[in-house]
């Protein structure tokens, strides 16, 4: 199968092509001239989004989300499928912000993917880096850049909740640099 999103970017023909889609041994496919999204199997539905202009898009993306849940196709789960759905979305939309993307759909929509569920882990890692560096600063005065090169380093969030209450306990700023810099 050759899928193509337009006629127009299909390449030239070569005489194995021409002999292959003749003989009906490769089938060409053109995504723009296929029939609507809603009447399409699902797969082949996902595939059209890839080429659906972004007015439309959101519509789209929300039918299929709706369809994913329903029926996935065989062979890739749900969770799976939306995910699929969801990286087209951040692709389509490169130029919106996490924020403008939520607002286009439901937080239903949403907390179940992938990408979203790792943007908010990493915003509740920044809000306890943050605290980190304003419990030092208001304990210690101001810190040295490398406290703040190393706790760039740490990316996961129970390490980070470790690393605040060692700063809390801390009694110098010293002891906290040694501690940061054995447990790093």
């Amino acid at each position: 199968i050759l899928i193509y999103p337009t006629r127009q970017i299909k390449p030239a023909v070569t005489e194995l092509h021409r002999i292959l889609v003749e003989g009906h041994k490769v089938q060409e496919i053109f995504l723009d001239e296929l029939d609507t999204l809603e009447n399409l199997p699902l797969g082949l539905a996902l595939l059209q989004f890839l080429i659906i202009p972004e007015p439309i898009a959101i519509d789209a993306a929300r039918s299929l989300i709706t369809r994913a849940r329903q029926d996935a196709p065989a062979g890739i789960s749900t969770q799976g499928f939306l995910e699929l759905i969801e990286t087209i979305i951040v692709y389509k939309f490169s130029t919106l912000s996490r924020a403008e993307i939520e607002a286009m759909f439901t937080l239903d929509e949403l907390r179940s993917t992938r990408y979203f569920q790792d943007v908010a882990e990493e915003e509740k890692q920044k809000g306890v880096l943050l605290s980190i560096l304003e419990v030092l600063g208001s304990r210690f005065g101001d810190l040295p850049p490398e406290i703040e090169q190393n706790l760039q380093q740490v990316n996961d969030l129970e390490r980070f909740k470790q690393i605040l209450k060692v700063a809390v306990q801390a009694s110098s700023l010293g002891e906290f640099q040694a501690w940061l810099t054995q447990a790093l």
